[in-house]
C-alpha cells in the first residue's frame, strides 16, 4: 500500500476489519485511487477484478463484507472518507406471509402446530413426544416456506389452501425438486429439514391413503442426508484445534479478560457485557452445553455452590424437560471457574439487569433469558478478533469431545457422558476418526521408544 491507505490501514479498529478491507486497500493503492476518490464505480470495478482474477472463494460474498465495513467505519475510525457504498443484494427471496394465503391454510397450521405441543393430551393421532417451543417454531416456518415454495413454482397462492395441498406426492415432489434446484440440485439439512417437516402432517395430520403416505416416505429417504453426523464446515473448523496452542489460546482468552476486569472494573455497564461474553464461553470450556442451554441457565433453579455464600465447586443441573434430546445434564465447575461465576454475579451481572426480578445468568429483557443469537454472534465475532479462531458456540462440544478423545482413544463412552448423548451411535457417528492423529502419534512414540529415542515434540505441542 501506499502511504495513504497504509495510515487508514494502521487506524483499523480489529482484525477483521483488517482482513476484509485489505485487498480493496491494496487495489485502490496499486491504481492510485486516493480513499476520498472512492465510490460505487470503483467498488464494483474492484467486484470485477475478484471475480475476474482472484482465486478467492465466493468473491461476490467478500465484496458485500467488504461494503458493510467500509460503511461502519466512519464510527469509529476519525477521519475516515465521508463516502456510503452500495452494499449488493444477492438473495433471492420467495417466501410468502400468511396473511398472503387463504386464513384456511394459517388455521390448519396452528391446529397442526398444537398437536405438535400435545395441547390436547388425549389426541391419539400425534406424536408420542411434544415438540419444543424452538422446535414449534422450526416447524412453522417449513411449513411456510414449503407453501411459499409451491407459489413460486407457479401455483395460484388462493388452490394453497390447507396442508393437505402440501403433502400429497405429485406436490411434494413439486415442494422438494424446487428446494433442491436452489441448491444446486443436491440436498441439505435445510431440504431434509422440509421434508420431514411435510412428512410429519403426512404421518400426524392429514389422512392420506396406505399407499401415498408410502410415497411420501420414499420421497422422504431420497433427500436424506447421507453423513448426518458433524458437518463438513465444523470439522474444517475443528482441524484447528489440532494445534494445542489453538486449544490453549481458546481458553485462556476468557481468563485473561475476566481477570482484566476484575482488576481495572471501572463500573460501566461495557465491561459487565464484556464479562457475560468471556463467562460464556469460560462456562462452555468446562461445561460443554447447547448454546440454547447456555443462554437458559438460572441461577436459583441450576446453579448451586459446594458451600454457602458461592464458595468451592459449581454445580450446574439441567432437568431433561429444558435439554434437547431429554437428557440430564450435570456439570462440575472447578473453584477458580466457579468463584468468577460468583463474581460476575455479585459485581457485574447486576449492570445488565433491567428487571430486577429476573433470575437468569444472562438476563435478557422482559423478565427472560438473552436470546441465543445474542450471545452466539457476538462470542464468535469476539473469538475471531481476539485470536483469529473461526469459532461458534456449539463448536465447543466438539472441541470438548476431541480434547477427551485425544486424551483417551476410542473412550467414547466417556465422550457419551460428557455431552449428554443418548445413545451412544450418536456419539461414534459425530467423532469417529477425531482420536485417530492421537493413536497414529501414540504408536509413534512405542516405535521411537523400541529405537532407543525420545519423542522431540516441543514444550507448546504445537508452534503457533
Amino acid at each position: 500500500m501506499n502511504a495513504v491507505w497504509q495510515d487508514l490501514f494502521d487506524r483499523l479498529p480489529h482484525k477483521y476489519a483488517r482482513t476484509e478491507l485489505s485487498r480493496f486497500f491494496r487495489y485502490c493503492s496499486a491504481r492510485g485511487i486516493a480513499p476520498e476518490a472512492v465510490d460505487d464505480v470503483v467498488s464494483g470495478a474492484f467486484l470485477v477484478a475478484l471475480v475476474d482474477e482472484s482465486l478467492i472463494k465466493r468473491p461476490k460474498i467478500r465484496h458485500q463484507s467488504m461494503c458493510r465495513l467500509w460503511n461502519r467505519m466512519p464510527c469509529l475510525v476519525e477521519g475516515w472518507p465521508d463516502v456510503v457504498l452500495e452494499v449488493p443484494r444477492y438473495r433471492q427471496t420467495y417466501g410468502v406471509a400468511w396473511a398472503t394465503f387463504p386464513a384456511s391454510l394459517h388455521n390448519d397450521v396452528l391446529a397442526y402446530l398444537d398437536r405438535l405441543a400435545h395441547v390436547d393430551l388425549l389426541d391419539l393421532d400425534g406424536p408420542d413426544q411434544a415438540l419444543k417451543p424452538l422446535s414449534i417454531t422450526t416447524r412453522e416456518l417449513q411449513l411456510r416456506l414449503a407453501a411459499s415454495s409451491l407459489v413460486a413454482t407457479g401455483m395460484d397462492v388462493t388452490m394453497v389452501g390447507s396442508l393437505a395441498d402440501l403433502v400429497a406426492p405429485q406436490r411434494l415432489r413439486q415442494i422438494l425438486t424446487f428446494f433442491l434446484e436452489r441448491n444446486g440440485n443436491k440436498t441439505s439439512s435445510h431440504v431434509f429439514g422440509i421434508a420431514t417437516a411435510l412428512r410429519g402432517v403426512a404421518r400426524y395430520h392429514v389422512a392420506l391413503s396406505a399407499e401415498d403416505l408410502a410415497e411420501v416416505e420414499r420421497l422422504v429417504d431420497k433427500v436424506k442426508l447421507s453423513d448426518v453426523g458433524m458437518s463438513p464446515k465444523s470439522r474444517q473448523r475443528l482441524r484447528q484445534f489440532e494445534d494445542k496452542g489453538a486449544q490453549r489460546r481458546l481458553i485462556e482468552l476468557p481468563i485473561r479478560t475476566l481477570e482484566k476486569i476484575e482488576k481495572a472494573d471501572n463500573g460501566k455497564r461495557g465491561q459487565a457485557v464484556l464479562a457475560a461474553r468471556a463467562l460464556g464461553l469460560l462456562i462452555l470450556a468446562f461445561a460443554p452445553m447447547r448454546i440454547g442451554n447456555l443462554a437458559g441457565l438460572h441461577i436459583e433453579r441450576q446453579l448451586r455452590w459446594q458451600r454457602p455464600g458461592r464458595q468451592g465447586e459449581l454445580y450446574i443441573t439441567i432437568g431433561s424437560e429444558e435439554v434437547k434430546n431429554r437428557q440430564n445434564l450435570n456439570f462440575i465447575l472447578p473453584p477458580p471457574v466457579a468463584r468468577r461465576v460468583a463474581h460476575f454475579i455479585e459485581n457485574l451481572r447486576p449492570r445488565l439487569l433491567k428487571d430486577p426480578t429476573n433470575g437468569y445468568l444472562f438476563p435478557g429483557r422482559g423478565g427472560g433469558p438473552k436470546a441465543c443469537d445474542s450471545i452466539s454472534k457476538p462470542l464468535s465475532k469476539w473469538v475471531w478478533d481476539e485470536t483469529g479462531l473461526a469459532f461458534h458456540p456449539h463448536l465447543m462440544r466438539h472441541i470438548a469431545a476431541k480434547i477427551m478423545a485425544d486424551a483417551r482413544p476410542g473412550e467414547y463412552e466417556a465422550i457419551r457422558r460428557l455431552l449428554g448423548h443418548k445413545r451412544m451411535d450418536s456419539t461414534y457417528r459425530f467423532y469417529q476418526g477425531e482420536e485417530t492423529l492421537s493413536a497414529v502419534r501414540l504408536y509413534d512414540r512405542l516405535i521411537l521408544a523400541l529405537l532407543g529415542e525420545e519423542d522431540e515434540e516441543d514444550d507448546d505441542d504445537q508452534v503457533d
